[in-house]
């Protein structure tokens, strides 16, 4: 049997095989073309040769090899997350490139290394089951890269997220630290839901539901990280709301964690709290941005233009004006991909991403696995959220968190995380089972 451009069944034939790795391989080349000639646009209008265009071919080049490798190994995976992954990053280094140069060219690096960490964890877990037993050391793990951070972690714009090795390189522990913690919260929730009706009992939810307070206030405290601090509460609610199948109580637990967090973003509160100042300025940046438009409100203020800039088919690629937008290449990306494209290509952008998360979401649902249902559903809930996070701080729905968009913004620990989080996607994708995905299949 066939689903898409996903083969499943034991005994389907050779051509249903070929047919989804061509369409597969056809995406990959689309993708190519289409963001070599808008960095081919982005060459004319700076006067540059167009062989400085090949660069824009690379993402999807290099899942190209990583797709056909993948086959060698098994031909029994998902063919349609590797397709708007490549576009994602081809349009990242058509963006960085009008913007910086010596980033795009870095960026090409990394989108390189995260294709070797992709293939190789699908080549290192051969069985997504068998992670669960590692689920507790997952999630110390988890807990030692977030408390190693808070205390010796540098700190740049008021955030402090960054680890440094001397002699090496600085990098964002937090990146790999949320992946582990849905591969712990995975292992956690599927013992629970896997005992007797009788024996589960509210306690261990009211663990996990503390365990995801207590997360999301010390990340808010000690890193002064609102991004990380809504990821990690928003990953905890979806994937408690998976096992229990409960909306009133995600609803209620999530209340009062909102509630939590307003308590803790009060004024009164924040001049209490270390580097309570940091947060004070973003939100005040958020709900007024022109009380001080020179200085906490300029980024906000800046997005905005860029947007209104780009119209309904934007300025061009190239075109934009983005040169007074702070930290365009990371926490901006997605305004200067918006002034460029327009509201056509981000909608676009947006489109991308929806169509990893569905696909991320129909894996868990066709999952075999209580763990793998869940870990598939937490890793396609911290990517939608993370996207969703700077989106809506762009355009002002929410304060500006600092995260980055998959695969679009510049950074070499964001990029390499998220090839990892695309890699266990893939492994899980191995053995599904489409019929119950048909059905709407919950986990217990």
């Amino acid at each position: 049997m066939a689903c898409g451009w996903f083969s499943v069944a034991p005994g389907v034939p050779a051509l249903a095989n070929s047919r989804s790795a061509r369409a597969e391989i056809t995406g990959l080349a689309l993708a190519g073309i289409i963001c070599g000639l808008a960095m081919a646009h982005v060459c004319l209008v700076k006067g540059l040769s167009l062989a400085h265009a090949s660069r824009a071919f690379a993402p999807a080049a290099a899942l190209l090899l990583v797709a056909l490798l993948l086959d060698q190994l098994s031909d029994r995976r998902d063919r349609t997350l590797l397709m708007p992954v490549a576009l994602l990053c081809g349009l990242s280094i058509v963006l960085l490139w009008r913007l910086d140069g010596f980033l795009a060219a870095k960026q090409v690096v990394w989108i390189g290394v995260g294709c070797l960490m992709l293939v190789a964890t699908y080549l290192l877990i051969d069985d997504v089951e068998n992670l669960r037993a590692s689920s507790p050391l997952a999630g110390m793990a988890a807990a030692l890269l977030l408390v190693v951070t808070m205390v010796w972690g540098e700190e740049r714009n008021g955030a402090r997220l960054w680890l440094g090795v001397p002699g090496l390189a600085v990098f964002q522990p937090g990146e790999l630290a949320k992946i582990l913690l849905v591969m712990f919260l995975a292992g956690l929730l599927a013992d629970y839901r896997e005992r007797p009706a009788r024996a589960r009992g509210a306690c261990p939810l009211l663990v996990v539901l503390a365990l995801g307070v207590s997360l999301t206030l010390a990340v808010l405290v000690a890193q002064r990280d609102l991004g990380a601090a809504g990821l990690l509460a928003g990953v905890v609610l979806v994937m408690v709301y998976f096992v229990t199948d409960s909306r009133w109580a995600v609803a209620a637990a999530g209340a009062v964690l909102v509630l939590v967090v307003v308590l803790a973003t009060q004024p009164n509160m924040l001049d209490k709290l270390p580097g309570g100042s940091v947060l004070q300025r973003r939100l005040v940046a958020w709900v007024d941005p022109w009380t001080d438009p020179q200085d906490a409100g300029w980024q906000t203020i800046q997005g905005l233009i860029c947007l209104a800039h780009g119209g309904v088919l934007g300025a061009g690629s190239g075109l934009g004006a983005v040169a007074d937008l702070p930290v365009a290449e990371s926490d901006m990306i997605y305004a200067v991909a918006a002034e460029d494209l327009g509201f056509a290509g981000a909608a676009a952008i947006l489109l991308l991403y929806a169509l990893i998360a569905w696909r991320g979401f129909q894996l868990a649902l066709a999952a075999r696995g209580t763990y793998s249902l869940l870990l598939a559903a937490g890793l396609s809930t911290l990517l939608s959220l993370q996207t969703l996070l700077i989106v809506a701080g762009v355009l002002r729905i929410l304060p500006l968190t600092g995260v980055t968009m998959p695969f679009l913004s510049y950074g070499g620990s964001s990029m390499v995380g998220n090839f990892i989080l695309v890699g266990l996607l893939l492994c899980v994708s191995r053995e599904v089972r489409w019929e119950s995905a048909r059905r709407g299949r919950s986990v217990g």
